[in-house]
């Protein structure tokens, strides 16, 4: 018989990444919705309900929830990157795939340049 340990999945917030206290992007990554998703929901339900609850509530959790030490700001252009969902997952190796793609064509390109009869003449007479 084997057991399995799952990782506990946890609410951080990303004050890297985030506009205020990092509490909208925390939940994101916590129910795997994009960000602004999260913001806006927030705003709605600040707007057709009370504010002040939701307002108090954002202040508490920004001083109980714990800050997400060592994993970078989460959608921002941060080297540690953090947890990812798995449709952020597949939207970042999709544009890896197109910006390699795109090099490609521009190195073959180059290459072609650099082996073609205008860069000889070019090399040979603008000195």
């Amino acid at each position: 018989m084997t057991w399995e340990v799952k990782a506990r999945k946890r609410l951080y917030r990303y004050p890297e990444g985030g506009v205020f206290s990092g509490i909208c992007r925390g939940l994101a990554v916590y129910t795997g919705l994009p960000v602004g998703a999260v913001r806006v929901l927030y705003v709605i339900a600040a707007v057709s309900t009370a504010w002040i609850p939701l307002f108090c509530a954002y202040i508490a959790l920004h001083f109980v929830l714990p800050e997400a030490e060592g994993m970078g700001a989460v959608g921002a252009h941060a080297g540690d990157e953090g947890p990812l969902s798995p449709r952020a997952k597949q939207v970042r190796k999709r544009r890896a795939e197109r910006s390699l793609r795109a090099t490609e064509k521009r190195i073959a390109r180059l290459e072609a340049y650099l082996i073609s009869s205008e860069y000889e003449w070019e090399r040979q007479y603008r000195g």
